[in-house]
């Protein structure tokens, strides 16, 4: 019997997987609004896209990560507790720590740039007193 602590995380992991690939064909089919004009000129619109990409990269990266981890622990994927998904290979315990170790510099790699997005987030919002977080919203102009 799997610990519900580790069964939580696993499911929390698929869901991100699910709601990442829904976001990015949501991005792809309906591309976000123009940049808004700021100090930096084309280094933040650089900074801006390469952080969102970043995040996205780093979403896909530690899911994936967990998964193989998993299955080089030798352990099966369960999926949301209503099937599970076997390894497809040999149990692997260096390997498996070693990927485990990844995942977690992935982990800790997402928090501080989601950290970094916040914060530029509301600096926009308070210091530049631009419209970055005001064109995300249901029904704003673009």
């Amino acid at each position: 019997m799997r610990a519900s602590g580790e069964f939580i995380h696993i499911a929390a992991g698929l869901a991100i997987l699910a709601l990442l690939v829904l976001r990015l064909a949501w991005r792809l089919s309906d591309p976000p609004p123009p940049l808004e004009a700021t100090p930096f000129g084309r280094w933040g619109d650089w900074a801006a896209t390469s952080g969102h990409w970043l995040l996205y990269v780093l979403l896909g990266a530690a899911v994936l990560t967990g998964i193989i981890g998993q299955f080089a622990d030798g352990e099966a994927l369960p999926v949301f507790g209503l099937f599970e998904i076997a390894s497809p290979w040999m149990k692997d315990h260096e390997f498996a720590e070693a990927v485990e170790e990844v995942h977690e510099v992935f982990a800790n790699a997402l928090v501080i740039v989601a950290g970094l997005h916040a914060a530029a987030a509301l600096a926009h919002h308070w210091l530049l007193r631009d419209r970055t977080l005001v064109r995300m919203l249901p029904g704003a102009a673009r």
